[in-house]
């Protein structure tokens, strides 16, 4: 067991616990027994490798609850499988292969945006027209692909951040395969020390934001992103699972704050294809933008 996982761990345990009594954790107790249970079920998930508790976690815990070795065996499943079945510099048929992925290998609750919450991707993305994207948690590629795919303006990029180094492998790999490396631009860290490259990397201003890493870190690394000044105003702001596995801290922010202006938009989790029956929960994507009223 590293450090990682136990880190992993506990920011699991905090973000689904928070979700399912809707305040904020402040017991002790509650926070050790979680994460103890954590990681029970993640080592017993990566000893016997079995899609059903793999599911079963996914589905139960949420995304960020799977310690670092099961999320980077996840992502290298699916990169053998696209690189088996999809030809290069093609984005849609490696959306399509991902779709085919879950459901041959009965994996509903792949840690990707999903359909329904994709096509909302696809529908921002092609209405703000960004110039730079910045992803906070990119896992295997899936979102930061299915945004560069609809960048038309010369030089526009995706700024994809991720932790786990065997996933940035893979990203770059997946990414290299559709033909977009000139599009995405993975960033290897957390988030908080990713977001202080962005000015040395060229990035003057900020058009696009996704949030889809760990729960806990969304309000303070949206607040560093708003301290460099990168954010445009009118910039738009997607943050993924806001009810599964939950984030009442971060609604608490984005619905109070006076820089934003936000619509809560209920979604299907995913994976209902695969196993309608235990997949078709209901989610909640926020979606704001950014009317900072000191910004000209």
């Amino acid at each position: 067991m590293t450090i990682e996982t136990v880190i992993f761990a506990v920011y699991g345990a905090v973000a689904y616990v928070e979700g399912v009594i809707g305040v904020k954790l402040n017991s002790a107790n509650l926070l050790l027994a979680a994460a103890v249970l954590h990681i029970v079920a993640a080592v017993a998930a990566y000893c016997w490798n079995s899609n059903a508790l793999r599911n079963w976690m996914s589905a139960i815990l949420g995304k960020y609850t799977c310690s670092m070795s099961v999320v980077a065996s996840e992502a290298r499943d699916v990169r053998d499988y696209v690189i088996q079945n999809c030809g290069p510099g093609n984005p849609e048929a490696f959306m399509r292969c991902v779709e085919d992925y879950k459901f041959e290998k009965n994996y509903a609750r792949l840690m990707d945006i999903g359909r329904e919450k994709g096509m909302l991707i696809d529908q921002l993305i092609s209405d703000c027209d960004p110039s730079v994207v910045v992803e906070m948690g990119g896992f295997f590629g899936y979102s930061s692909i299915r945004m560069a795919r609809l960048l038309k303006k010369p030089g526009a990029k995706v700024y994809t951040m991720e932790f786990n180094t065997e996933c940035c492998k893979v990203m770059r790999q997946l990414i290299s395969l559709c033909k977009l490396d000139d599009r995405i631009k993975v960033i290897e860290g957390p988030a908080e020390q990713s977001i202080g490259k962005l000015r040395k990397l060229g990035v003057k201003k900020v058009d696009f934001v996704v949030l889809d890493h760990w729960k806990p870190l969304y309000v303070p690394d949206l607040k560093a992103l708003e301290k460099t000044g990168l954010m445009r105003k009118d910039a738009t702001v997607f943050a993924d699972n806001m009810i599964y596995p939950g984030n009442p801290t971060y609604i608490e922010y984005i619905v109070n704050s006076p820089l934003y202006e936000t619509t809560m938009h209920t979604m299907k989790l995913g994976g209902e294809d695969v196993n309608p029956t235990v997949y078709s929960k209901m989610d909640m994507v926020a979606v704001s933008t950014y009317r900072n009223p000191e910004q000209k």
